[in-house]
């Protein structure tokens, strides 16, 4: 078994308690629903953590807004007597995220050759086609590390700068 993949699998075994956590934030967020729950009032956990009663209602719209830092949030919890949990836990299996980007990488590089084959009349069926991508999207598999992402579009999403004119 290579290193790559006895990694995926141990880090794939600690995952899996995650997966099983409700990634669903309350409303009011967390530290807001803790605090509350708990019986505490903004103005006595700001004692507890050294803030004002408004310094703690600015961080509970920090943390619904998703600007609070670890740090903050971590001082919060610790004043609650909570502990901070981060995780970064991915959305599919970790060999089932690989099949996909090996997959998609593969369709866009299969995907250009034949269109510059049809270009020149040499076009190939839809089902050969598929045959392709499923042989690049192992290989890429099988080599793995930096070839397997590297073959990315960029996402749509960000802009390329130019310079202005």
């Amino acid at each position: 078994m290579s290193t790559n993949r006895l990694v995926q699998k141990l880090v794939e075994r600690r995952l899996e308690p995650w997966y099983k956590v409700s990634k669903q934030m309350p409303a009011t967020g967390w530290l807001f629903t803790i605090r509350q729950a708990l019986g505490m009032s903004a103005a006595q956990l700001g004692e507890r953590i050294g803030m004002t009663r408004q310094g703690v209602a600015d961080l509970e719209q920090r943390e619904q807004k998703g600007s609070a830092t670890l740090a903050a949030l971590r001082k919060a919890a610790e004043g609650m007597n909570c502990d901070l949990v981060f995780a970064v836990v991915p959305r599919a299996s970790l060999a089932d995220l690989r099949r996909k980007q090996a997959t998609d990488s593969a369709a866009r590089e299969i995907g250009r050759v034949a269109h510059t084959m049809g270009l020149e009349d040499q076009a190939t069926g839809p089902e050969e086609v598929k045959r392709l991508v499923e042989e690049r999207a192992d290989e890429l598999l099988r080599t793995g590390g930096k070839a397997l992402w590297s073959n990315q579009e960029e996402p749509a999403r960000r802009k390329r700068r130019t310079k202005p004119q």
